[in-house]
């Protein structure tokens, strides 16, 4: 397979040699990226064309059907482009950081993982307690792990609330036309999710931050912003230079990521049909030494059970922190499934 060269007439002269690479996406530090996913769309989602007297099929790509080619701005546009470049400038600390000394050891090694998992019970309470309030478990979760990090750095009898920056992967394939997100392959990209959350949290609390989470990744969505970062991205840098910056943040950007990655049952329905295959736990895990978040949250529904673990950077992050804040952000998911009465924190 040979691709035209650029600014030549297509004659049997005009081509170079090309190794198509059989894969789908493009991996970087645990997370599909957008950006480096283009040179390999060139190739995969081509539109194949045959030359006349040969019998090689030409590549001409056309990634542009899957972005709009104007990178013209609005004003809005102008305005979030100067804060985001502000925000690589001065890069925001994580509450982590600015409350515990980093370890910088590396020990037995970088990624450490806290797994846990929620019983039937609790998990049909949950997943009817976000559907009568209108929240999704993204939301839930979020709220959970926000409330939980404020607990854990709250200092002596301080309750004020505590803003955290989060992080939430999109699955890019929303943005695409139906017919090309067969091809698109699973590509993910990053939006961001503020929330202020006090260390002593109410029952009604938990829920209004769920809610506001919630709220907030929808509004991402449907606003056209996160097409609009990836615009800003291209305007600022490269997308090599784009994605050491999304992941290798020296401020420790974030304060943590969390994704729920859905019904593990619903995907796998092949495995039914072997009863001696029974999934007894699921882990995700993300290499997070040098990443701009050192706390990542997953939540999987495998069994009717909700499975959760803390994905954590062990070269920064104490041992005994990381359990600790992976138990109460589990507990809280617990008690939020329960009645209000049965709320302590």
């Amino acid at each position: 397979m040979r691709l035209p060269q650029d600014r030549i007439v297509c004659d049997m002269h005009a081509f170079t040699t090309a190794l198509v690479f059989g894969v789908h996406h493009a991996i970087a530090d645990g997370f599909s990226a957008f950006f480096l996913t283009e040179r390999i769309l060139h190739i995969l989602n081509a539109r194949p064309q045959r030359v006349d007297g040969d019998d090689v099929v030409s590549i001409q790509p056309y990634f542009h059907l899957l972005l709009p080619r104007n990178t013209a701005f609005r004003l809005g546009g102008y305005v979030k482009l100067t804060k985001t470049f502000g925000r690589f400038v001065f890069p925001n600390r994580s509450q982590y950081v600015k409350r515990f000394r980093p370890q910088y050891a590396m020990k037995d090694g970088c990624t450490k993982t806290v797994a846990l998992k929620h019983s039937t019970v609790d998990t049909e309470r949950l997943m009817a307690k976000c559907k009568v309030r209108g929240v999704s478990v993204t939301g839930a979760l979020l709220a959970s792990g926000a409330i939980a990090l404020a607990n854990l750095v709250k200092k002596e009898s301080k309750s004020r609330p505590i803003k955290m920056v989060m992080t939430y992967p999109i699955d890019m394939r929303r943005f695409m036309p139906p017919d090309l997100r067969p091809s698109f392959g699973y590509c993910i990209s990053l939006t961001d999710v503020k929330l202020k959350a006090p260390a002593a949290a109410t029952y009604g609390t938990f829920w209004e931050l769920a809610k506001e989470a919630t709220d907030g990744i929808h509004d991402k969505l449907t606003s056209g912003e996160v097409l609009l970062g990836c615009k800003i991205m291209h305007r600022l840098f490269s997308y090599e230079k784009t994605m050491k910056r999304f992941i290798v943040f020296p401020g420790r950007q974030y304060d943590f990521g969390a994704a729920y990655h859905g019904d593990f049952d619903k995907w796998y329905d092949p495995l039914k049909n072997f009863d001696h295959l029974r999934v007894i736990r699921l882990v995700g895990s993300n290499p997070l030494h040098d990443s701009s978040r050192l706390f990542f949250h997953n939540l999987w529904r495998v069994n009717s059970r909700l499975c959760y673990n803390l994905d954590y950077a062990g070269t920064v992050v104490a041992d005994g922190h990381a359990h600790k804040y992976a138990k109460l952000t589990f507990d809280l998911m617990k008690m939020a499934a329960g009645e209000e009465t049965a709320w302590s924190l």
